[in-house]
């Protein structure tokens, strides 16, 4: 369905953890393999239920990197405390630098203001040297940030080039598109839970971009006082599926979907 729609390049979260163990990671790398040529398919092995919290998830991690997954993937925010998110965020770099990957991180995905590990991921990712190499997914607490704060957050991710890929269909709130293109922050337009029953929105980059465009008053608050991105805002949604994504991917990834 992806690539009669023309998605041909796919960041895919497979869960890792105590239940699913390494069984969505086997099976997107053998898609991945099936479709070589077709699709192109980045495997992250994602530790769902956390990796502090979560009893022999780093194992799991660990195993699913050497099986041949892509990304490491990672959700700070779930921990217990936000000492544990720091552990969580800085075993998903020690992984990362292991195998010389590309880390992807579902961060602050809840309407909660205090949830700061957007800003943990990307001061990590100056410390460790992986800018241009780490992903932010979701961010949806952003939303209620204080503009001050947003701002110097906005600093620190244009200078470790983070990009940030928004969901909008997974709720009510979400990071704040328009503004972090004007503070020239990379953005990209993701798809959750693409094989979830419960969401029937058709192929990913029609449903991407009908959701961004033609609900943009919910995403966006288009406004009088559009400022610099303003009348361009369609354009560079377009290239938020697909030049956007190429620019901070290594390819042009237009979705990415987590197996259920």
């Amino acid at each position: 369905m992806a690539a009669l729609h023309g998605v041909l390049h796919i960041r895919a979260f497979a869960d890792v953890d105590s239940k699913a163990r390494l069984e969505g990671v086997k099976a997107l790398i053998a898609v991945r393999e099936e479709f070589r040529g077709v699709v192109d398919i980045q495997v992250v092995a994602f530790a769902q239920d956390g990796v502090v919290k979560e009893p022999g998830a780093d194992r799991l991690m660990e195993e699913a990197m050497a099986f041949g997954a892509d990304v490491v993937g990672g959700i700070p925010w779930i921990e217990f405390t936000d000492d544990d998110a720091r552990k969580h965020i800085a075993f998903c770099f020690d992984l990362a630098a292991k195998h010389d990957a590309d880390v992807s991180m579902l961060l602050d995905d809840a309407g909660d203001p205090s949830l700061r590990t957007l800003e943990m991921v990307a001061t990590e990712t100056l410390r460790r040297g992986w800018s241009g190499r780490a992903l932010a997914h979701h961010c949806r607490a952003m939303a209620l940030y204080p503009v001050p704060y947003l701002q110097r957050l906005s600093s620190v991710l244009r200078k470790a080039q983070i990009s940030v890929v928004s969901d909008p269909h997974t709720g009510p709130l979400h990071a704040r598109v328009k503004d972090l293109l004007d503070e020239e922050i990379n953005v990209c337009l993701g798809q959750d839970d693409i094989s979830v029953n419960k969401r029937r929105e058709g192929a990913p980059l029609p449903a991407l971009l009908n959701r961004m465009i033609l609900n943009n008053k919910m995403i966006l608050r288009w406004g009088p006082d559009q400022r610099r991105s303003g009348p361009h805002l369609p354009a560079k949604l377009f290239c938020s599926v697909s030049l956007s994504c190429r620019q901070r991917m290594g390819s042009c990834i237009g979705a990415y979907s987590q197996s259920k």
